[in-house]
């Protein structure tokens, strides 16, 4: 029996490759700005760490992720549009909760109920999706699957302070929709065109970008909603406060900090009732307005980042050619693709 090399340099130089990038990504315009050679020895550390993984794998007996894989252009181009589709997917369920308890003010518990029917519409697309892969190609289905979501990632970005719930629920399930044709059709796309002995490696890889891209995602999302809460505190919440008598010597003068240096940390008053509960009536009528309304400005930007990533994902998806499952009367299922395709 074959001893199997594990592939210890692999595995370290991806974690010294990622980690840098996502502390540079997180503390980049918050703690550091961006031009400070904090930030760029992270980014540069990254940069290194990447190049020398990719070094490694060339020379590795058992790669953790072999490069010979994205000579198909199927897999290259089916684990691109994973790790668009996870950066999209991941950035909605980490914001998306955050929208309704902040701006529309509704508990933890009916925020996750409102997650719930885009669950559902994810599984009805997924079992629909499973029945079409054999009647039509990959591509197809994959593009309509990152229409669906670039069109719920644009309907999210019109919610603001006055949006129902019931909106937000009718947005998300659209985003659902695309996700369930998506999501089930990259691993049976990318599984189709290789032999039985890599499909599980294929399959894991495929997990994997999907994975880089979720976590990228939300740190990446996070940057944009830091940026844009900044300039709307600046331009609505401050002028607001600054005019309540004795507010910068009070107990709240912590919030006009808070508003400079972590518009996330003064979000946390509008998810906790206790915060809020804790500040007179009057001040909560002056506050909460404004506060409420850079929350929902910051999320409109997120919503739109998500949906540009998203729908570069549609083009991409026209990459993998006229691979397809199909049927015949045996009924075998075999894999229909381009002559050229394994090598082009």
């Amino acid at each position: 029996m074959k001893a199997i090399a594990i592939d210890y340099a692999g595995v370290a130089t991806l974690i010294l490759g990622v980690v840098p990038l996502l502390l540079g990504l997180s503390l980049g315009g918050r703690d550091y700005p961006w031009g400070s050679w904090q930030i760029l020895t992270l980014f540069s550390t990254a940069l290194i760490f990447f190049a020398s993984f990719v070094l490694v794998e060339k020379k590795a007996t058992d790669p953790i992720l072999s490069l010979h894989l994205f000579e198909n252009r199927v897999f290259t181009a089916v684990n691109i549009v994973g790790f668009l589709m996870g950066f999209g997917m991941f950035g909605a369920i980490m914001f998306l909760p955050l929208y309704l308890q902040g701006v529309l003010g509704v508990s933890a518990t009916s925020s996750g109920n409102t997650m719930i029917p885009m669950m559902a519409a994810m599984m009805i697309t997924s079992i629909l999706g499973g029945k079409l892969v054999t009647r039509i190609q990959f591509r197809i289905q994959i593009a309509v699957g990152m229409a669906f979501m670039a069109i719920g990632f644009f309907m999210m970005s019109t919610m603001n302070v006055s949006t129902s719930q019931s909106t937000a629920m009718i947005n998300i399930i659209v985003l659902g929709l695309g996700m369930g044709l998506v999501m089930p059709t990259l691993t049976i796309a990318v599984q189709s065109v290789f032999p039985p002995s890599e499909r599980g490696v294929v399959t894991a890889a495929t997990q994997f970008f999907r994975s880089i891209g979720s976590t990228l995602g939300m740190t990446i999302l996070g940057v944009v909603m830091n940026h844009y809460s900044a300039i709307s505190l600046k331009s609505n919440f401050i002028p607001a406060v600054q005019k309540i008598p004795g507010i910068q010597a009070g107990p709240f003068a912590g919030m006009l900090a808070k508003a400079e240096t972590d518009p996330q940390g003064l979000f946390n008053i509008l998810l906790s009732p206790d915060a809020q509960n804790s500040i007179p009536q009057s001040l909560q009528q002056i506050m909460m307005p404004p506060l409420k309304l850079a929350l929902a400005n910051s999320l409109h930007y997120v919503f739109i980042v998500a949906m540009g990533i998203v729908f570069v994902g549609i083009f991409v998806s026209l990459v993998i050619g006229d691979a397809r499952i199909e049927v015949e009367d045996n009924p075998t299922a075999k894999i229909k693709l381009e002559p050229d395709l394994n090598n082009a």
